[in-house]
């Protein structure tokens, strides 16, 4: 059942979850732990779905859940047509491996149009590998960094929100209007590289 492959598979319950494509009634979306990617792909429509995706572990991929689907892989796209009202969840035949330079760009700190009164910070890493991405903050000419959390999935783009990025947010009425905060980003992938972003910095005024 479906609690035994939960815990055969843990990444199903507490992996990290990428959402990768949609498509018509169809939805692919990466589950990652431990160097393990699964591709979960839902159909919540009354016929079958066509749907290609991509993923980061170049690799074979076996299904191990939902009705019998022909999966085609080429490199690290993967295309299928989802039985309709079905669930089909694959997993790579071989771990992740990080293959692209670290690196990490933080953009200029701005207010964020779709999260009002917020500033918002952005930060993009080169290629689609499984990265964290750590925000940090402090007053400029204080030399202590709050901690403003972890980012571990890439932003999917919409009307609303670009795609592929990495986010934290601030709220500036905390700070005294004319306080010039500074930001940082680090990144750190599966083979425990880091990499750090210039600062970034920002005068608060309101």
């Amino acid at each position: 059942g479906i609690g035994k492959l939960i815990g055969e598979n843990p990444a199903l319950r507490k992996g990290t979850q990428q959402l990768r494509a949609t498509e018509g009634s169809a939805v692919a979306m990466s589950r990652y732990l431990d160097g393990q990617e699964y591709a979960v792909i839902f159909n919540s429509g009354e016929k079958p779905e066509a749907i290609t995706f991509p993923v980061s572990t170049n690799s074979t991929w076996d299904q191990i859940y939902g009705p019998t689907t022909a999966a085609a892989v080429a490199g690290k796209k993967i295309s299928l047509k989802v039985p309709a009202l079905s669930t089909v969840i694959l997993k790579a035949d071989s771990k992740f491996t990080a293959t692209t330079k670290l690196s990490v760009n933080l953009q200029k700190i701005a207010y964020d149009y779709a999260t009002p009164y917020w500033l918002g910070l952005r930060a993009t890493v080169p290629g689609d590998e499984f990265v964290q991405v750590n925000f940090q903050m402090r007053i400029k000419g204080k030399s202590t960094w709050v901690n403003l959390g972890t980012a571990d999935r890439r932003t999917f783009k919409s009307d609303d929100i670009d795609g592929d990025l990495y986010r934290a947010f601030i709220q500036p009425r905390k700070f005294k209007s004319g306080t010039t905060i500074e930001a940082v980003a680090i990144a750190r992938n599966e083979s425990g590289e880091v990499a750090y972003s210039k600062i970034q910095s920002f005068t608060i005024k309101y």
